[in-house]
């Protein structure tokens, strides 16, 4: 050990301290001062790294040349290699094994838990569009999506819907709605069930309850008939029906403003035809009724082929209407335009009744009201027993037409020699009597009249040509 003064502090301080040579000590090489020391050496199991004089030596273990990783996983086996010393030198993966169930399989709903044996085998598979997802956890959970939202408080879209079966309990029930197949092509619907539309609050558009279309494209030559909507009431039991206003009645439309505001038309049921293809419709009809009746004793009283009754109203209506029909206006030349056209009746054959008409008007009071209207100013009614007559200061014109009577008994023009008659816009007078003005008589120079005198001016000849011009004398 060596000593030096230190003058400042007036101490000795210790300079150097030399260690024993043959103590055993631990170096990372040999050294010609020590005879004792071990060198520490590096191996294939060992590494040292010397970080130079007065830093560190670090020993760690070397490398065995496995990668690094996670190995193995649920239902998949790990291939391990361990030396001697218990270290992994090789790793690898398996193939994936069967999944082993446990003990008990636990299967839980939207309530409740059910178990499967442990010796079974669940399995899930997913179609009709439906997924399923698998998830570990505690516990181990499988969801099934739906393509969309099926709850009974949703709202889900198909494509199309089979329902098979006939009868109530396999038909669609829409809370106390029931429509369901009771026979081969035949849709029923349980009594009083009824379309209705949504409520409108738009300001324009079209709002349908119901619309029933086909769409039919069958071969240039078919006889099939193509029906929209067909009604059909049979009435099939021995109950007599005796309301008067219904009864049996194939189809019911109508209109009611049930509102405080402001409708420009309703109408209880509209029908029309649309051709919009340059195809060829023979005849359009908007309406076409007819009498079907197989038994000819069935109909006792009347068949109307359509019967319509203007109602009543306590309203301030300007003018109600039994039918009111106006004719189309047509651009195209060559047509006929006609509002009401009313067919002949056919030649009655063995028909055994008395009357036969057209177009018969009903009614007894002999006024305006029983009548026909036409233009809104011309008036045809009957205002007595066999007699049609004119509105007043209605006139009856003929253009290039004549007046023919029959052959036997012939036509009076007036019934009556108080009635007033007159030709060319002349004041109509009764029948004139010899009680009547006479004319103006003037002679002429012989005084004796002959065919040169005048009465009013018209002379004897005059007035029988005139008489002959008018077809009064032969």
């Amino acid at each position: 050990m060596s000593l030096k003064l230190n003058p400042i502090t007036g101490q000795f301080d210790v300079v150097s301290v030399d260690a024993p040579k043959d103590a055993s000590y631990l170096t990372l090489g040999t050294s010609t001062k020590l005879t004792s020391e071990r060198v520490a050496t590096a191996s294939s199991n060992v590494t040292i790294t010397d970080a130079g004089a007065g830093s560190t030596a670090t020993f760690d273990l070397s490398n065995t040349g496995v990668t690094a990783n996670t190995y193995g996983g649920l239902n998949r086996y790990v291939s391990l290699a361990i030396d001697a010393k218990g270290r992994i030198t090789a790793a690898s993966d398996g193939a994936d094994l069967a999944p082993v169930p446990p003990a008990y399989s636990s299967i839980s709903g939207t309530s409740g838990t059910s178990s499967a044996a442990g010796s079974s085998t669940l399995a899930f598979a997913s179609t009709n569009g439906m997924t399923l997802v698998a998830a570990d956890g505690s516990p181990d959970t499988v969801t099934v999506n739906t393509p969309q939202d099926i709850q009974s408080s949703a709202s889900p879209t198909f494509v199309k819907l089979t329902l098979s079966g006939t009868g109530g309990s396999n038909g669609l029930i829409v809370s106390d709605c029931v429509w369901y197949r009771s026979t081969t092509n035949t849709w029923k619907t349980d009594d009083r069930t009824h379309f209705a539309p949504p409520t409108n609050t738009g300001t324009s558009g079209s709002y349908i309850g119901a619309l029933l279309q086909v769409n039919s494209g069958p071969a240039s030559s078919s006889s099939a008939r193509h029906w929209g909507l067909q009604f059909a009431v049979a009435h099939n039991t021995a109950q007599n029906l005796t309301d008067a206003t219904s009864g049996i009645t194939g189809i019911e439309g109508y209109a009611r403003n049930e509102s405080t505001g402001t409708v420009t038309r309703e109408v209880g049921g509209l029908f029309y035809t649309d051709n919009t293809a340059a195809g060829s419709v023979t005849n359009a009809i908007g309406v076409w009724t007819f009498n079907s009746t197989s038994n000819a004793s069935a109909v006792t009283s009347e068949y109307a082929g359509l019967r319509v009754s203007a109602g009543t109203t306590t309203g301030t209506t300007t003018a109600w209407y039994g039918v009111r029909v106006g004719a189309p206006a047509f651009s195209a030349n060559s047509q006929t335009r006609v509002g009401i056209r009313v067919e002949a009746m056919p030649d009655p054959g063995a028909f055994t009744g008395t009357t036969g008409y057209a177009i018969n008007i009903e009614g007894t009071s002999r006024a305006i009201r029983d009548g026909i209207r036409i233009g809104g100013d011309v008036e045809i009614y009957s205002s007595g027993a066999n007699i049609l007559r004119l509105g007043a200061s209605d006139s009856f014109e003929l253009s290039a037409g004549n007046i023919i009577t029959d052959t036997t008994t012939g036509t009076k023009i007036g019934t009556a020699t108080g009635q007033k008659f007159a030709f060319w816009n002349a004041t109509p007078i009764v029948q004139p009597t010899t009680a009547g003005a006479a004319a103006t008589f003037v002679a002429n120079t012989s005084g004796i009249a002959n065919d040169t005198a005048t009465f009013d001016g018209y002379t004897i000849g005059q007035v029988v040509k005139a008489l002959r011009n008018m077809g009064v004398l032969a």
